[in-house]
């Protein structure tokens, strides 16, 4: 993401503003005579080589070992005074356990049903 220095006002920016913008929005405020350019764009600064995004990455760790397993989480511990916990702490709860919820009746649903798993 290269830096931009806008040369006149551009709203929300002030001349003299600087900004971070993706490739294509930078070079379209560059080339529309409204920026230039204060760090390069990845691409021009490496021609030739691959621009890595966000959803990108290197499918191997450092030093070849080749893709690695997710590391098995430990498991969560449901207090035993959960019902009393705040809703918010409730929902925390439930998506630590691994469900969707967005309400506390959805929250106390997914614990319960985690208890009777872990009890089975």
């Amino acid at each position: 993401m290269p830096l931009i220095k806008f040369n006149r006002g551009t709203t929300p920016y002030l001349p003299g503003e600087t900004a971070m913008f993706d490739d294509v929005k930078a070079a379209a405020f560059v080339s529309g005579g409204r920026a230039e350019y204060v760090t390069k764009p990845i691409a021009a600064e490496a021609p030739g080589l691959p621009v890595v995004t966000k959803d990108e990455g290197p499918s191997a760790p450092a030093g070849g070992a080749g893709p690695q397993e997710p590391a098995q989480a430990d498991p969560v511990e449901i207090p035993a005074d959960w019902r009393t916990l705040h809703h918010f702490k409730l929902q925390a709860l439930a998506r630590s356990l691994g469900a969707t919820v967005s309400t506390k009746a959805e929250a106390v649903a997914a614990i319960e049903a985690a208890e009777k798993a872990k009890q089975a």
